[in-house]
């Protein structure tokens, strides 16, 4: 799809019609820093397909409203709506001495892990490497490990090689990334690496590079390399949910090029792009996705989340319970050898 740049006509028409008559335009009102908005993720925005959003037909549904607007708490209510739209995670807006933050995708995810009901009920020790509060690691028998990494950044690749040591010899390691924030992009191909002997490719991204909504890039592919650490070859379960995102989920999509790697649980949050920050004419900042995440089999998951090899979902009463199905799921498939 094809798209106008809205403000320069609107800027054009008064200038050519008014001759000035209207006296000089106000840069910061509503209206323009709505249409700065919309009109940079016209042009750089990569998913409005994969999440299914006529953007030319959200502005039509909010720029008359903008005119109406009269106060700054008008004006971030209106474009959080607007963002809302695209239902994405990484898609925010941040007000200048406000401090209100708009973030979209969030809300409607279950809560369906407890990281402390892990440690309490199925860990013989639970452990996290000093300084590095978002690892928990330890046996959940005498040949399977366990590690939680609640982000994926490049200080947090760091202890992976101790961990893997103190493991020692394991049949298999279950890798849970339930609740991982994301992080920092391509640590996900050096997390990867501690679970492979040879070079694979992880995935491919497209960056958006043009005036049509479709407009990308040719693919880059990236690659996963062996550490030159300690390495766990052997079998991993990798375990997801709704709220495994960003770097959380390019990690599992990276674990999914793995042959020793089966992933368990339930799909991922569909929001694995890489973020651009901007500024609006009032000083806000807003968050803008710029690319796409291909798999190794060439699949995007933008929009609608990783699916697992093996589904299996905590419920509420479960958590009450004090249990973890996808917990004992993977368990129970290391065990029975499937």
């Amino acid at each position: 799809m094809k798209h106008v740049n809205r403000t320069t006509i609107t800027a054009l028409a008064i200038c050519l019609l008014c001759n000035g008559c209207l006296g000089p335009i106000n840069e910061d009102s509503p209206r323009a820093n709505m249409e700065l908005v919309w009109d940079d993720f016209a042009a750089r925005y990569c998913s409005f397909e994969a999440r299914g959003v006529d953007w030319d037909n959200i502005y039509d549904k909010y720029v008359e409203a903008s005119d109406d607007i009269t106060t700054d708490g008008e004006l971030f209510t209106l474009l959080s709506a607007m963002l809302s739209e695209l239902d994405d995670p990484h898609v925010a807006l941040q007000t200048q001495g406000m401090g209100e933050y708009f973030s979209g995708g969030y809300d409607h995810w279950p809560t369906d892990f407890s990281l402390d009901l892990v440690k309490d009920v199925y860990l013989q020790e639970a452990r996290s490497p000093k300084g590095y509060p978002t690892y928990t690691y330890g046996r959940l028998t005498e040949s399977i490990g366990y590690i939680h990494l609640a982000l994926i950044t490049e200080e947090n690749t760091v202890p992976m090689d101790s961990i893997l040591s103190w493991f020692g010899d394991l049949s298999a390691i279950v890798l849970d990334l339930r609740n991982n924030g994301g992080g920092s992009s391509f640590q996900d191909l050096v997390i990867a690496g501690f679970f492979t002997d040879s070079r694979r490719t992880a995935y491919s991204q497209v960056y958006r590079n043009g005036p049509d909504y479709n407009d990308f890039s040719k693919p880059a592919y990236e690659k996963i390399v062996p550490s030159k650490k300690n390495r766990h070859t052997g079998r991993v379960i990798v375990l997801t949910n709704r709220r495994t995102v960003s770097a959380g989920e390019t990690t599992v999509i990276a674990m999914s090029a793995l042959p020793n790697v089966t992933v368990v649980g339930t799909r991922t949050a569909g929001a694995q792009s890489d973020v651009l920050v901007r500024r609006m004419l009032n000083d806000w900042r807003y968050y803008i996705t710029v690319n796409l995440v291909y798999s190794h089999d060439g699949k995007c998951y933008e929009g609608v989340g990783f699916e697992p090899d093996i589904k299996v979902a905590n419920t509420s009463s479960d958590l009450l319970d004090s249990r973890d199905r996808v917990l004992e799921a993977a368990i129970e498939l290391i065990e029975s050898g499937d």
